[in-house]
């Protein structure tokens, strides 16, 4: 039974070592310690979702 449990989540992308899933807020959360630790420039997590596209679409994706 432990093995089902334990595998239960491997399709998903947002899931940890464990296989376990990882809460909504998890990533949003931790973004900021992320980019300090790194000294990165702090920006909004959901900016990247802008880049992301911006690139793709100077790169002729769409």
């Amino acid at each position: 039974m432990q093995a089902d449990l334990t595998n239960r989540y491997t399709n998903l992308t947002a899931a940890d070592k464990l296989r376990e899933r990882i809460k909504p807020g998890y990533i949003t959360q931790h973004f900021p310690l992320v980019l300090k630790k790194h000294n990165l420039r702090l920006i909004w997590f959901h900016d990247l979702r802008h880049s992301c596209t911006s690139l793709l679409l100077a790169n002729g994706a769409a």
